[in-house]
């Protein structure tokens, strides 16, 4: 068997949230400290000892002691774990940074910041050539230091670095995308990456992780970590590490359809609702009573879940097809609906409902 390890990356630790309500925000931020202990667990639970960070522990260069120091003090109870932490672009190292507050500190012994693009011995015959970021642009790729970097003979060599890969990941004015084939050129046996937040494949025995802990909304295999075994051709295997479940939705509405059977994926997940963000967009054409019934359902998910983003304003209204209002006895009623059911756009449909509401009830 080779040598086991954890990969992970993009902890991004304080993160703000700032787009969403305070109680969500705390929660969010919680959740990325928590996944620490979920992580040290998977990691007793696989028998490794070592967890490889690929940059961008934190969130911001200049966090506070709070957001600093009670990660530290979770992997430091994780004792009988190695912790390898790289800076990556959100966290760079420099004289005046949060890696230096951390060392000016002391820190304890199963942590260990890669400061310096020189090898480290992880284990007797095992080394990690790191590519720390010592500033927000560094103008270059950084991994091509380990092809000229030297380890004994028969070390086994991995890599460990932060940034994209041919045109994906990072800003690309920030550093040079880095080399896909860096893993054959500088004879690592695996190159551990961060800065992709999902799970991808980057070259030979390249791999992205992904953040452990979701931020956005994007279908691409976020939270996880990646189980490796150096020198393994196959896969790493992905364990899922999240706690809260970014969900994306596009769903097609048909006059044809039942409304709570469009959104049935929506009611019928088993994911905890509270500890779910959902993006919904909706299109096609409805009448109104089944815009009503949409609305409905979405005043109701809204209550239940942590937090939805409902999209429909590509929703038409068939008023072509439901004509009670636009013939309604009243002729100003009449003429108001028509008129607003041939605007396009969201206040119009929105005031269509509301006439159609006060026409019934009258």
């Amino acid at each position: 068997m080779g040598f086991r390890f954890l990969h992970t990356a993009d902890w991004q630790l304080g993160k703000p949230f700032a787009g969403f309500e305070p109680d969500l925000s705390a929660s969010l931020r919680a959740a990325r400290l928590a996944m620490i202990d979920r992580i040290a667990g998977i990691a007793r639970e696989e028998g490794v000892q070592h967890v490889l960070v690929a940059g961008d522990v934190w969130d911001q260069a200049m966090p506070s002691d709070r957001v600093l120091l009670q990660p530290i003090d979770l992997m430091a109870a994780a004792s009988a774990l190695e912790w390898w932490l790289l800076p990556g672009n959100h966290d760079p190292a420099g004289p005046e940074s949060l890696w230096q507050r951390l060392i000016t500190r002391g820190l304890p012994p199963n942590i260990h910041p890669v400061l310096e693009p020189t090898p480290v011995p992880m284990t007797d015959d095992v080394f990690l050539l790191p590519a720390p970021w010592a500033s927000k642009r560094p103008g270059r790729d950084l991994t091509a230091a380990f092809d000229a970097m030297e380890t004994p003979q028969g070390a086994r060599r991995i890599g460990l670095a932060h940034g994209g890969v041919q045109g994906f990941g990072s800003d690309p004015d920030a550093s040079y995308p880095i080399d896909p084939d860096r893993a054959e050129k500088a004879g690592l046996s695996y190159l551990a990456l961060g800065d992709w937040h999902g799970t991808k494949k980057a070259g030979p025995r390249a791999w992205y992780p992904g953040t452990p802990e979701p931020d956005r909304f994007r279908n691409n295999d976020a939270g996880a970590v990646l189980l490796v075994e150096e020198g393994q051709e196959e896969a790493p295997r992905r364990i899922p590490t999240h706690s809260f479940l970014w969900e994306m939705h596009e769903l097609s509405v048909e006059r044809t359809m039942q409304p709570h059977d469009v959104v049935a994926s929506l009611t019928e997940a088993t994911w905890p609702a509270h500890q779910r963000l959902a993006q919904v967009e909706l299109t096609g054409r409805v009448s109104l009573n089944q815009r009503r019934a949409l609305d409905a359902i979405r005043q109701d998910l809204a209550a239940r879940l942590a937090f939805l983003d409902w999209r429909d304003g590509a929703l038409e209204i068939a008023m072509d097809e439901d004509q009670s209002i636009t013939d309604h006895a009243d002729p100003v009623i009449a003429e108001t609906a028509r008129r607003l059911a041939a605007m396009d756009d969201e206040e119009a449909k929105a005031a269509l409902l509301l006439l159609d509401d006060l026409a019934r009830a009258s």
